[in-house]
């Protein structure tokens, strides 16, 4: 296997990635080859007749209405159906999609002008009114309200059916940035009025795929849009096939089953090393993986357990042992690296078995505390889990270990019932204020939100005028305040930034992914 870590890893160690990703995954698609098209060159390369791509994913989708869903891989298959009014290009530079131009009137006014001609799915032309709606449906949707609680929901204007205004509370520093994410993802009015608002059993986009097909358990099927707007896919069909253990998803990229599989664990990229028909692509990302407590629940609630159980961890062992040297980058804080505000000298928590145990006595837990550890089961999670019963154990911690699947697991975070679970958490927009408020604002408890559920005046205080605040230093400082709140209480063991993993088959072409982790499949297709 040619394994192609991206260039900008390098840039990660020294902390100034990720708006400077490109993928790397050979050459690029052939702008004047037409999907289909057969035998074209580019290059020395010969585009092959293969246009149906097979993709292993590791869990069911949540749903396939895009404001119902942070899940990243659902993220990733919504967008394929569905276009934002702006988005994100491979650099994180933001770049008009159906908005073909935008201007900033004033402080809190802003004016889009729509692409003309460009048809949903069901041959409807999109229409300001299909945008109004959009984001008016998004922000009573408890996921994608993160992204529109700045919105002003009686300050739309619609001039004609291609202008769209859109004004802001106050001033959003953020506000262009917040509109590329796929929460706020444009769906068609009619079709979603005519299926009693579920978008999930009708998803009618203006994407470059169409959805086909949705199996429980077993795949979803999107094909190619022939009418789309924009450069039409190369691809005529994506099968994403749900396998949920890491290791299946291994032996069938191997074996040739799949032609790309997602969520690979670290252990196994030497073993991929050997195989000559396989590409492996390493790429930086705006995540962040750690142990979350929640703070509602019992025990959990002192700050004195919380820390204690970060003493009591041995995050090092953990991360070689699960991620490896080669597929993680060691954790500090919150915010992932090369995003601006990000804190870089927090003293850290250091594995102390003992100063855990002088906390733990200290908050009336003397050998006695039971704590349950939820998570998505898998063979990571489950030795992750085991790992950590050894190590809590000998601070005096019975930690039972709760297995879930997807579904079951999403739905009792989302009730705020689990006390202790791992979590890889997303920066969608390259912005630390947008972070650091999902994870950590008062009003993102529950569904969707922080699985941390903690409440904390300054910290609300903080978030709330930065996202205001246009001066960029002044902004920086407060979020480097709230990570210093937050490290202080000991929400979360960090574990690490993990690098991306997706093992391609050799003969793909056209990856070229973001540093959200959502692919865009319309540009890959294979050669001979």
């Amino acid at each position: 296997m040619k394994t192609k870590v991206n260039r900008f890893i390098t840039a990660l160690l020294v902390m100034a990635m990720f708006f400077a990703l490109t993928g790397c995954s050979g050459t690029p698609a052939d702008d004047t080859n037409e999907p289909g098209t057969q035998g074209a060159s580019t290059g020395e390369e010969i585009v092959s007749s293969k246009d149906t791509m097979t993709v292993a994913i590791d869990r069911e989708p949540q749903s396939m209405d895009p404001t119902a869903t942070n899940i990243s891989i659902t993220c990733t298959i919504v967008s394929q159906i569905f276009d934002t009014l702006l988005d994100f290009d491979p650099d994180m530079n933001i770049i008009p999609s159906l908005a073909e131009s935008y201007e900033q009137i004033d402080d809190v006014t802003y004016k889009f002008n729509l692409r003309k001609g460009v048809k949903f799915h069901n041959g409807e032309e999109l229409k300001a009114s299909d945008v109004v709606f959009s984001l008016k449906r998004a922000n009573e949707k408890p996921v994608s309200r993160a992204y529109t609680q700045e919105i002003d929901m009686e300050g739309f204007e619609t001039p004609d059916d291609y202008t769209v205004i859109i004004r802001t509370k106050e001033p959003y520093a953020a506000f262009y940035q917040s509109l590329c994410v796929s929460r706020l993802s444009i769906v068609n009015e009619k079709a979603t009025l005519e299926a009693e608002n579920d978008v999930n059993s009708n998803p009618v986009g203006t994407g470059p795929f169409k959805f086909a097909s949705w199996t429980a358990g077993d795949n979803v099927t999107i094909e190619r849009n022939d009418d789309y707007w924009g450069e039409t896919a190369k691809l005529k069909q994506v099968v994403f096939r749900i396998i949920t253990e890491q290791s299946s998803r291994v032996v069938e990229i191997e074996s040739g089953g799949v032609d790309a599989a997602l969520v690979l664990p670290a252990v196994d990229y030497e073993r991929l090393e050997d195989n000559e028909d396989i590409d492996l692509e390493l790429y930086t990302s705006h995540y962040v993986r750690y142990i979350a407590f929640n703070t509602t629940q019992d025990s959990l609630a002192d700050k004195r357990v919380r820390q204690a159980l970060n003493y009591a961890t041995d995050i090092d062992t953990i991360r070689d042992v699960l991620y490896t040297e080669k597929g993680a980058q060691k954790a500090t804080t919150p915010v992932p690296p090369g995003i601006e505000g990000r804190h870089e000298d927090l003293a850290q928590y250091d594995y102390n078995p003992e100063k855990a145990k002088e906390l733990l006595k200290e908050a009336g837990y003397d050998n006695d505390l039971e704590i349950s550890f939820t998570y998505l089961g898998n063979t990571t999670n489950t030795l992750m889990g085991e790992m950590l019963q050894e190590q809590w154990k000998d601070v005096g911690v019975i930690l039972t270990l709760n297995p879930l699947e997807s579904g079951a697991l999403t739905e009792n975070a989302n009730n705020m019932r689990q006390e202790v679970m791992p979590v890889r958490s997303a920066y969608s927009i390259g912005e630390a204020g947008e972070g650091l408020m999902k994870l950590f604002h008062s009003s993102n408890h529950g569904p969707g939100g922080s699985r941390v559920n903690y409440t904390n005046p300054r910290v609300d205080e903080l978030l709330e005028t930065a996202k205001v605040t246009m001066d960029e230093n002044e902004r920086n400082e407060m979020y480097r305040e709230v990570q210093e709140i937050v490290h202080d209480e000991a929400l979360m063991i960090y574990l690490c930034y993990e690098y991306t993993s997706v093992a391609l088959g050799s003969k793909v072409r056209g990856f070229n992914p973001i540093p959200t982790e959502r692919i865009d499949y319309s540009t890959i297709y294979f050669v001979e």
